[in-house]
């Protein structure tokens, strides 16, 4: 409906496509769902095409920087779903794609924090924040259970103490 009222590229048709993901994401599709995230970032956009998981839009492509920041955690949360139902080897390279995708939602978020005045897009952009950042500190203990590397529990106690840190920001 929304694509049709108002075409391909639009934050609406986008938020649209992160909607029937997240139904996807609760019927246990997350298959699915990974291609509907990774299609609201393309219809958010009038020059990314990519249906490539591992790929994601700069800000400057997107219509609506808030909305990229939503389908970004959805794709960051589903590549971490996935992660658990792949072997050792797949799951590794699902983690490092979902932490990619949370990291580069966090930067978006800060640069939001700064662009945005009134106190419900910053309580927003806070929810998105928090989402992303559980899924890293996630990811990083699942990759730490699957190698027992040191690096990635110390990455999951960084991720913790930002998301603590981030509650406390004077915006």
């Amino acid at each position: 409906i929304y694509e049709n009222s108002y075409g391909s590229s639009h934050p609406y048709t986008s938020n649209s496509l992160v909607k029937i993901g997240e139904y996807y994401i609760q019927n246990e599709k997350i298959d699915s769902a990974l291609q509907m995230f990774q299609s609201s970032l393309t219809a958010n956009s009038f020059s990314f095409t990519s249906t490539d998981i591992s790929k994601n839009p700069t800000a400057d492509e997107c219509i609506s920087k808030l909305q990229l920041l939503s389908s970004l955690r959805s794709k960051a949360g589903a590549l971490f779903k996935i992660s658990t139902l792949k072997d050792k080897s797949e799951a590794m390279s699902f983690l490092s794609m979902s932490i990619r995708t949370a990291d580069y939602a966090l930067s978006l978020s800060e640069e939001l924090r700064r662009d945005f005045i009134s106190k419900e897009s910053k309580l927003i952009i806070t929810e998105e924040e928090k989402e992303c950042f559980s899924i890293c500190l996630s990811a990083s203990m699942y990759m730490y259970k699957l190698t027992e590397n040191e690096q990635f529990a110390e990455r999951a106690f960084i991720y913790a103490s930002e998301s603590k840190a981030s509650v406390f920001r004077d915006d």
